[in-house]
């Protein structure tokens, strides 16, 4: 026995050595991917905005909202296309500022695209931590590249979107709620909210249901980091509310699923699109008031769907906004290979091949137009929708227990 440890350790540090190579040699190479992306397709409008906006303010002393409504004007390529986000200076200050110090435009997408990619395989790995969902070899490297190439997963890592980042902090919220680190939940919550389009329906149930269930924690951590990036920003620049609610006013064509309904059916798309609000609000606020001290699975689930609301009846959503989707689709897979076994397993494949087939298939060509990606009334209600019915498929067992149950639970 004693002669074999050597040879044991020996195996051991061979083992670690040839995965530090490979984080490397993968960490090297979407560097690399990232670069040849940004010198094929030029542009990223959606990062140039605020991280030119931040650098006037940062090296200039410019007023950032003030140089975002001067570039408004470079967005207005058709009537879908993407303007100039008015981010919330606290949250921009934080997340912005660190990319806003590289004096290369190019050099800061591609630092930021390499972070979005890092970000949707963290999302990956922290739902199968979470929901104690064995993946296995073959289905985590089936899931890593659904993250990374289906359509809306690209629209946003292209442009090095915000929406990605918005991914990673409510997965990290989530996955931090159901590990009992409610402080860094708060935490995540609170930066979550630079894209409030999407983020501010699930920071608000979440703060909701932890003041039912007492976990004041995730309430400290929540007003604590807000605290800080507040008196940071209203130290910096003590304008930046009114300068924001300025902007957001002069930026009212933004794009929406219900602007999108107006205008594919001028006749009848505005009172579709007020209706469609109130069901999916009627029906989230259902859902938020049946898990009123619920456990935090119950929770987890009621989140997941209150993202796939706010894609639909959300203001500001844009297309690459879509990738939040990944969220509740991650959730209805893991439980459904848990719980159904094989059929859950080929049920899960079906559904990720549609997933990304159709988009592919349906609007692929936009993505490398000159025009770019614009809404449009199946692009924002195909996959929120199917998704939505989707998640109702794993309601009885998100809202109890994770995808595998403790021995604990077993023997109960």
């Amino acid at each position: 026995m004693m002669r074999g440890e050597p040879r044991t350790v020996r195996a051991g540090v061979f083992r670690l050595l040839m995965v530090v190579a490979g984080a490397v040699v993968a960490l090297v190479g979407v560097y690399a991917l990232s670069a040849w992306v940004v010198h094929r397709w030029p542009g990223g409008e959606t990062l140039r905005y605020p991280w030119e906006a931040m650098r006037a303010f940062l090296i200039g002393g410019e007023d950032p909202y003030h140089r975002l409504a001067l570039l408004y004007g470079w967005s207005q390529r058709d009537g879908f296309a993407v303007a100039p986000q008015p981010y919330p200076f606290p949250m921009a200050l934080v997340l912005f500022a660190p990319l806003a110090l590289l004096k290369d435009f190019a050099v800061a997408r591609i630092w930021a695209m390499w972070g979005s990619v890092l970000a949707m395989v963290a999302v990956v790995a922290l739902a199968a931590r979470s929901l104690r969902w064995r993946l296995g070899g073959s289905g985590a490297v089936v899931l890593g590249a659904f993250a990374l190439t289906g359509y809306f997963a690209v629209v946003a890592l292209r442009r090095a979107d915000v929406a990605v980042l918005v991914l990673l902090l409510l997965m990290v919220a989530l996955a931090a709620l159901l590990d009992g680190r409610d402080d860094l939940a708060g935490v995540a919550l609170a930066l979550a909210l630079i894209k409030p389009g999407v983020a501010l329906y699930p920071a608000l149930f979440l703060l909701l249901w932890s003041a039912s269930r007492r976990r004041w924690r995730l309430w400290r951590g929540f007003w604590g980091g807000m605290t800080v990036m507040l008196v940071l920003a209203f130290w910096l620049l003590p304008s930046w509310g009114l300068e924001m609610a300025f902007v957001l006013w002069r930026f009212k064509a933004a794009a929406s699923p219900r602007l999108a309904l107006v205008h594919a059916v001028p006749g009848v798309g505005r009172q579709v699109g007020w209706l469609l609000i109130a069901v999916v609000a009627v029906a989230v606020l259902t859902e938020w008031a049946a898990s009123w001290g619920q456990s935090a699975y119950q929770a987890a689930w009621t989140t997941a769907l209150t993202v796939v609301g706010s894609l639909l009846i959300g203001g500001r959503v844009v297309p690459a906004d879509q990738v939040l989707l990944l969220l509740p689709l991650l959730w209805v897979w893991a439980y459904w290979s848990s719980r159904w076994k094989t059929y859950g397993r080929l049920a899960a494949a079906l559904t990720l091949a549609v997933f990304w087939v159709l988009p592919w298939l349906f609007w692929g060509g936009r993505l490398f137009s000159a025009s770019g990606v614009c809404a449009s009334v199946g692009m924002c209600f195909f996959e929120p929708l199917v998704v939505w019915v989707l998640l109702y498929t794993v309601r009885w067992w998100a809202s109890r227990a994770p995808v595998v149950l403790s021995p604990e639970a077993l023997l109960e």
